[in-house]
């Protein structure tokens, strides 16, 4: 069994990088407290639907902590930060600094178990639409089949629909969240060895690590 990881695991796994006056530095501090993490921080803000109330608001970092999780698992976390900085002056009264993002760690990861990089291109996810709702009222309340952890605080919910040409249709299910989630449709692929998976983002969800319910 995989050991979980950690929203630490993630963020110390990103090689960032500064460039100040032309020289280039690998701060200790890492991402913390990077442009590129203050930007991930609103992004949560925008997805909860959340703004927090004080400086060290608890429901804020815990969204936060919920949103690095998916982006990581959505193959949206970069493996190489660099910023740079302008001689432009922030509002705050801080320099400004412009943020490059170069390639994904979750699929780097991945890349490196595999002993390759994939260079195969993923679409968005098809999802359920309304009027396949209206004439499938099940998909309203959908058989849940089984799940997939992703860390502490989000899983994956799989209903596998077979057939002739069976498909899988997944949700992705936050912790404590109160936004709905939308079903999506995915194919069911085979690997050379027989393993069956379908594709969350870039990212192959193995059936045979599926907890059953």
């Amino acid at each position: 069994m995989k050991k979980a990881i950690t929203i630490q695991d993630i963020i110390n796994g990103i090689e960032y990088i500064t460039i100040i006056d032309g020289k280039e530095s690998k701060p200790s501090y890492g991402a913390v407290w990077s442009t590129w993490n203050e930007n991930i921080n609103r992004e949560s803000e925008k997805f909860f639907g959340y703004k927090p109330e004080k400086e060290f608001d608890p429901v804020a970092r815990e969204n936060y902590q919920k949103y690095i999780v998916m982006a990581y698992y959505a193959g949206q976390i970069p493996a190489k930060i660099i910023e740079t900085r302008t001689n432009e002056i922030g509002e705050d009264g801080c320099y400004i600094f412009t943020v490059e993002t170069f390639g994904s760690l979750k699929l780097d990861e991945e890349a490196e178990e595999d002993g390759a990089k994939g260079t195969e291109t993923e679409t968005e996810p098809e999802q359920v639409t309304e009027k396949e709702t209206a004439e499938n009222p099940e998909n309203e309340s959908v058989k849940i089949h089984g799940l997939y952890s992703l860390a502490n605080c989000a899983c994956l919910e799989v209903h596998i629909e077979e057939g002739y040409d069976p498909f899988i249709m997944w949700r992705l299910s936050i912790v404590d969240s109160e936004k709905p989630q939308k079903w999506h449709k995915a194919k069911i692929y085979d690997t050379a060895k027989g393993r069956q998976y379908f594709k969350y983002g870039k990212i192959k969800i193995y059936l045979d690590e599926v907890m059953r319910v």
